[in-house]
Formats: structure tokens, C-alpha cells, sequence
């Protein structure tokens, strides 16, 4: 059918809609929840150029201290909620309600189909950072 296949990384979406209303200097640094304390983010600075690709990290009261003793960062999104309390660093800045939206999605999927940024359908994988595992539930 000849339909170009566009894909977007959902914490790229999410700093690329913090970037375009958050006039601060500060880096940014999407984060989804991953259950316990654990966090799926990635650290991009103002123009999105990425420092820290997508990954999985454990948060403690230590987590982003190289940079946060350089630098004020920006933490957003569902998993922003449970750094709040333990990530207690003076250049740690907390913006509440950010999720990914739809129409910012249509943005970044049209930036890439004006610059043929398409995927090879048949090789395509989504990247997850964990095994999808399905358990059997528990009886009651």
C-alpha cells in the first residue's frame, strides 16, 4: 500500500511538549511510572538534544545528582510524583500534569513525515525496556 509508518518515543513527546511552555533554562526530564521506584526517563536539554537516552532507573535520594549539582532539571510526567518526595535537590523543579498529548503527537509524526524520518515496517520493533510478562492470577 505504499503508507510510510512514523514512529514517536513517548518521553521525546513529552519534553518536546515541555520545551514549547517551559521558557526556564533548566533540562528536561520526562518520566513515566515503571511501578515500586522505578521510572522509564530520559534527560534532554533545552534544544532536545538527548544526554541520557530512554532508560529504567530506581530512584533513591541520589539519583541525578552528577547533573543536578551542575544544573537545574525539570522533572515531569506520571513517575515525576515519587521522585518528588525523596529527589529533595534544590535544582530539582517539579511541573505537575503533564501527559503525553494527541495533538502534539500529530506535530512531531508531521515534522518526521516532511523529513521522510519513516520506519522499515517489516523490521520495525517498539522499544520496550522490559520483557512483557503475562502471569497466570492468583486463585482466590
Amino acid at each position: 500500500m505504499n503508507i510510510p509508518f512514523i514512529s514517536v518515543n513517548t518521553l521525546e513527546l513529552m519534553a518536546y511538549q515541555v520545551a514549547g511552555v517551559d521558557s526556564s533554562n533548566s533540562l528536561l526530564c520526562p518520566m513515566l511510572d515503571a511501578r515500586r521506584m522505578e521510572v522509564y526517563y530520559l534527560l534532554a536539554d533545552r534544544d532536545l538534544t538527548i544526554l541520557e537516552g530512554t532508560d529504567a532507573k530506581i530512584i533513591d535520594e541520589f539519583s541525578f545528582r552528577n547533573w543536578l549539582d551542575q544544573c537545574v532539571i525539570s522533572f515531569f510526567g506520571s513517575g515525576s510524583a515519587k521522585c518528588k518526595t525523596i529527589i529533595r535537590h534544590p535544582n530539582a523543579k517539579y511541573i505537575e500534569k503533564i501527559n503525553p498529548s494527541a495533538s502534539t503527537l500529530g506535530e512531531l509524526a508531521l515534522k518526521k513525515f516532511e523529513s521522510s524520518q519513516f520506519e522499515d515496517l517489516s523490521s520495525f520493533e517498539p522499544f520496550y525496556l522490559k520483557d512483557f510478562v503475562v502471569k497466570k492470577p492468583k486463585s482466590v
